[in-house]
């Protein structure tokens, strides 16, 4: 017989939410090799062309939960198709609808959704941080906390959603701003060439990266733009970021000088 004490103390245990273990950048993979032999194929076949003995290991059927997880594949009993992102992943006609597949893909995992949603964009964030999240609002087991910050920052960098930061960190980047650069691609806009403009002494300098920005911040303050923006091929050293705090706060401290003073229209004398 248990004591009251004893029955106090018992903890009424919260079920966990599964997540894709295979980070989206391993499941394209996947999914491009069993394409090169066919949209729709028997679990066994699948196994076979992943170079499984066996569709009962492990391994492949957390490939296959994965792939059903991304929403890649689709069937019932023994045999298996590609969906239409599936499809668009496989076969892509260009490299943007690839990356709007990959985008669906993973905003199809509700768990990653919300993280992204959620959480801060174009900050620096700890994936320690993110995973403490998952745990306590999301409802992600404390023992898969680690695997489960790795896919989802590996993923979302793969869907054009985030990129790498620093010492276990990552920046995600706003959904308006990665549709924006899609559209321009689309218009036959080079995005990159116009994202930042320096003019520094009637000079301007254009700086242009492959991944594109890893830092980008506007102020507007009436017939005034400000523009901050960091182009860089890798990630920034983490030293680097206690500056650039320094140079946003020195822009907020113009901006504020120049809504209160604002400029006055040019004077034209007649002669």
């Amino acid at each position: 017989m248990q004591t009251a004490g004893q029955t106090s103390a018992r903890v009424k245990r919260r079920r966990s939410v599964g997540f894709p273990v295979l980070p989206l950048t391993d499941a394209s993979t996947v999914l491009k090799e069993i394409g090169k032999y066919g949209e729709e194929h028997s679990i066994a076949t699948i196994a076979e062309l992943l170079g499984h003995s066996s569709a009962n290991s492990g391994a492949f059927r957390q490939k296959l939960a994965a792939l059903r997880d991304w929403g890649l594949v689709s069937g019932r009993g023994e045999r298996l198709a590609m969906t239409d992102v599936g499809r668009a992943i496989a076969y892509p006609r260009d490299p943007e609808g690839e990356c709007l597949a990959l985008r669906d893909a993973f905003m199809s995992c509700s768990v990653f959704a919300r993280l992204y949603k959620e959480s801060q964009k174009g900050q620096l964030l700890a994936l320690e941080q993110l995973g403490n999240v998952a745990v306590l609002e999301l409802g992600i087991s404390p023992k898969s906390k680690d695997k489960f910050v790795e896919s989802f920052a590996r993923s979302a960098v793969k869907a054009g959603l985030a990129e790498l930061g620093p010492d276990q960190h990552i920046i995600l980047k706003a959904f308006e701003a990665v549709e924006g650069a899609h559209r321009d691609a689309e218009d036959g806009v080079d995005f990159d060439s116009h994202l930042v403009e320096f003019d520094t002494h009637s000079q301007s300098k254009e700086i242009r990266g492959e991944h594109g920005p890893t830092l980008h911040q506007v102020w507007q303050v009436g017939r005034v733009t400000i523009k901050l923006e960091i182009m860089s091929d890798g990630p920034l050293p983490a030293s680097a970021f206690n500056t650039i705090g320094d140079v946003v706060q020195r822009i907020e401290t113009l901006a504020e000088r120049l809504s209160a003073e604002p400029l006055e229209a040019d004077n034209q004398s007649e002669g």
